[in-house]
């Protein structure tokens, strides 16, 4: 692939909207001459096709158009890069459907949480080049057609492992660059993936138990303790995996969430508050739980808040 001209941004939610918006911001650019399509449905899909996409970052709103607004996957035309923004729980039929208009040299870059995207996009489809990945960012959906994202340090973290596999990373880089994405190309992405992994799933395991905002866990003794033991045996668990996080991980981790805006919630917990029974349990205390027994590494703190999580 020598150029990224159609990019195709499925799941216009908090991360998404964000990514999407940004990069929906070339579309009228004379250098880059991009299109990009949203794939979005329901009224939040409508109202952005209607009259765009508002976001609100830090202290400043603006409008974004994308070139369309589209409800079935189906409809797109051969992409030159994809990114992936859907729930754990819609990756499955999204990647199924995608194999359908992908290129063996689309990429797709997956913003999911979760340990294990790459692996479970490839049970789907042989198509595309996936390149691992995983956003530091903290939004959501306000209201159809408003994304909020609180506070304005946003890192992607991306890469590419396979020699096989041709990759323009230059175009990726100017890109996002181009866009006002910060990105970090990593060698080997999945450290990265890693060290998010044991920082958002700590606190979602235990904010579901909980129902805490980030500020509350950190502040509440019993809680703070309990996001610092499920963290520890997350990054057991990384060890057995040849993935060696920094020694002070965990201190910096509860430093960098004290941070945070007073709003910030995990998505999981966002997820359990809006009712709608749908929510990644799975990639969060069941992944935890499950690689346990297959490493034959102990979790009892992570299995405690997950007994503890009503939905």
């Amino acid at each position: 692939m020598h150029s990224i001209k159609n990019i195709a941004v499925i799941g216009i939610g908090g991360v998404g909207g964000y990514v999407g918006g940004k990069l929906a911001q070339l579309c009228a650019s004379d250098e880059f001459q991009v299109n990009v399509s949203f794939i979005a449905r329901g009224a939040h899909g409508q109202k952005i096709a209607n009259e765009g996409l508002t976001l609100h970052v830090a202290k400043e709103t603006f409008k974004v158009l994308p070139s369309e607004v589209i409800e079935n996957i189906s409809h797109l035309k051969s992409p030159d890069l994809v990114v992936l923004a859907t729930k754990s729980y819609d990756l499955g039929p999204v990647a199924g459907q995608l194999d359908k208009v992908i290129r063996k040299d689309t990429l797709i870059m997956p913003l999911l949480n979760g340990i294990d995207i790459h692996q479970r996009i490839r049970k789907v489809t042989s198509k595309g080049i996936i390149l691992p990945s995983c956003i530091y960012i903290a939004s959501f959906i306000n209201a159809p057609g408003e994304v909020t994202v609180l506070g304005a340090k946003v890192l992607i973290n991306t890469g590419h492992t396979n020699p096989f596999e041709k990759v323009n990373k230059e175009a990726v880089i100017s890109l996002f660059e181009k866009a006002g994405l910060k990105l970090k190309w990593n060698e080997n992405p999945f450290l990265a993936i890693w060290e998010k992994y044991a920082f958002v799933a700590s606190f979602a395991i235990v904010s579901g138990c909980t129902r805490q905002s980030f500020i509350e866990m950190v502040n509440e003794p019993s809680s703070n303790q309990a996001v610092r033991d499920v963290m520890s045996e997350i990054i057991s668990l990384a060890r057995a995996k040849d993935i060696i996080l920094p020694a002070d991980f965990v201190e910096k981790s509860m430093e960098t969430a004290k941070k945070l805006s007073p709003d910030a919630k995990t998505s999981f917990l966002r997820d359990i508050e809006s009712g709608k029974g749908l929510n990644e349990a799975d990639i969060f205390g069941e992944t935890v739980i499950r690689l346990g027994k297959e490493l034959g590494i102990s979790t009892p703190v992570t299995s405690k808040m997950v007994q503890g999580t009503k939905f």
